[in-house]
Parts: C-alpha cells; sequence; structure tokens
C-alpha cells in the first residue's frame, strides 16, 4: 500500500482507537457484546475446571507469539 510504519500507527492510533499492548493491536474499549462473549468463556472454563481439573490442563495450550 506504500504507507510508513509510522503512518498505520497513527492511523490505527488516532482514527481507529485502537493501541499495542503486548506486541498486539488490541481495542481501548471493549462493547458490550464482547464483555459478554468474554465473560461467557470464562464461566464455561471455571466450570469445567471446577468439574474435572486435571483434564482441563492436560486440554489447554498457550502460545507466546512474540
Amino acid at each position: 500500500m506504500n504507507m510508513s510504519k509510522e503512518c498505520v500507527c497513527h492511523i490505527l492510533n488516532q482514527h481507529l482507537d485502537i493501541r499495542k499492548l503486548s506486541a498486539r493491536w488490541v481495542p481501548r474499549l471493549l462493547t458490550l457484546d464482547q464483555k459478554r462473549v468474554r465473560m461467557n468463556i470464562s464461566n464455561a472454563l471455571l466450570a469445567q475446571f471446577r468439574r474435572n481439573k486435571s483434564e482441563l490442563w492436560c486440554r489447554s495450550i498457550t502460545v507466546d507469539e512474540t
């Protein structure tokens, strides 16, 4: 697109209200629906953890992309 990195960063930060956290671009504020989805996922994981702790740990995968 023939744009500098600084120009892209400026557009993301100033115009789209997105900032860089931990090597990723994320929205500054979550919408109500995004918060609800995160809460539902967290509750499901917590319930699964309470049912069978060892199985949850075996099925969990963490990745550090940086």
